[in-house]
């Protein structure tokens, strides 16, 4: 049997901000729309800097791309 389990907005949102790994959430443009707490970390960017901006800006390239997987 399958349990299936919708989290809710507060789980959704815990999940994304303690995530061990950078999330960002682009819309159809580019524009980073979200992105979690780890860009500090990992980037040394505030989130609220690069909300707005264009993903490209992060300056990840394609191999880099291929290094994360």
């Amino acid at each position: 049997m399958k349990i299936l389990h919708h989290i809710t907005e507060t789980e959704y949102k815990y999940i994304f901000e303690n995530a061990n790994d950078l999330m960002v959430f682009v819309d159809t443009k580019g524009t980073i729309t979200n992105i979690n707490k780890k860009s500090m970390k990992i980037l040394g960017i505030p989130p609220k800097k690069l909300i707005g901006k264009k993903f490209y800006s992060l300056g990840i390239v394609q191999s880099d791309l291929k290094e994360m997987k």
